[in-house]
């Protein structure tokens, strides 16, 4: 089935106070949301069990394209380093697409759970994590060979000189991929990893799932090279969380809507307050001036150049 694009502006509430401005009209959900490359775009998945796509012009503040369903439905979907793509993923296929005309560039297939594209910030390599298999594909999307996971995929990253691959498990697992020789190094993780970020080619942010455990630390930050770990908590419990690029700064998403900004040590600097009743999807632009967040009823953007 072929997704397609139609120009529409959509009439829906805003309203906006001091670096924070929220979008109504969302009644079943942001569960989706990512900068483009350059910011000035966002690609959003709302709806319940089959996601509607659409792109979202931030300057202009409205919805400028929609995108149809995918048969299947839509789980993850991101933008790629070339500016213009995006990706979408389903129970029925992992399929590139060109934003501007619709064009169907790349299908990867159908995964028995939903696959997920990994983006090297460049371009310079990209890995697609489907059920207990990786594939890394070169910068061409030419297939160099695949890997057998220990056991279903959770999330990935893919470090700055693009020589590993690093993913976790469903079983607490991290394993790390070289690129180069296909060597794996294993390692266990304290938790389920939700997410997990390269902050450099040693230091890797990582976000757990802790779902009865609001006092355990959540955000940790672990340097591959020496072994040492640093690690945040907040009253609230974690749901999601991002560096900002360029800065010693973090944002997250809290159990009850709050949004916060720490430093990296845990220091609070900024509590943007309850901007809705549960977070489900968190972005930062590539030049951390602007922070996207999905909530249960509403998209708010926060505006982070004063950070």
């Amino acid at each position: 089935m072929r997704l397609f694009l139609s120009l529409v502006v959509l009439s829906f509430s805003t309203y906006s106070f001091s670096q924070v401005k929220t979008y109504e009209g969302y009644p079943l959900g942001v569960h989706i949301v990512a900068f483009s490359p350059d910011g000035a775009k966002l690609l959003i998945g709302s709806g319940a069990r089959e996601l509607t796509m659409h792109i979202f012009d931030v300057e202009k503040e409205e919805r400028v394209a929609t995108i149809g369903r995918q048969e299947g439905g839509i789980a993850f979907a991101n933008w790629l380093p070339t500016e213009g793509k995006f990706y979408t993923s389903g129970k029925d296929s992992l399929k590139i697409w060109s934003g501007t005309d619709s064009y169907e560039l790349y299908d990867f297939g159908a995964c028995d759970y939903e696959g997920e594209l990994i983006a090297h910030p460049e371009g310079k390599l990209y890995a697609i994590a489907c059920d207990k298999k990786a594939y890394v594909l070169d910068s061409e999307m030419v297939k160099k060979f695949e890997v057998e996971l220990d056991e279903i995929y959770s999330t990935g990253a893919i470090s700055p000189n693009a020589d590993e691959l690093v993913i976790a498990t469903v079983l607490d697992e991290m394993m790390i991929i070289n690129t180069n020789d296909q060597s794996i190094e294993r390692s266990e993780l304290e938790g389920l990893a939700k997410q997990l970020n390269y902050l450099s080619p040693n230091e890797l942010m990582i976000v757990d799932y802790y779902i009865f455990k609001s006092d355990e630390p959540y955000v940790r930050f672990l340097n591959k090279k020496t072994g040492e770990e640093t690690n945040f908590t907040d009253d609230a419990k974690f749901l999601l969380a991002q560096k900002i690029p360029n800065k010693n700064l973090v944002i997250s998403t809290h159990s009850g809507g709050h949004v916060k900004l720490f430093k990296k040590d845990g220091t609070l600097v900024k509590d943007f307050g309850q901007l809705g009743s549960f977070p489900l999807s968190l972005d930062v632009s590539n030049d951390g001036s602007k922070a996207a967040v999905g909530l249960l009823s509403r998209l708010v953007v926060i505006d982070l150049s004063d950070f």
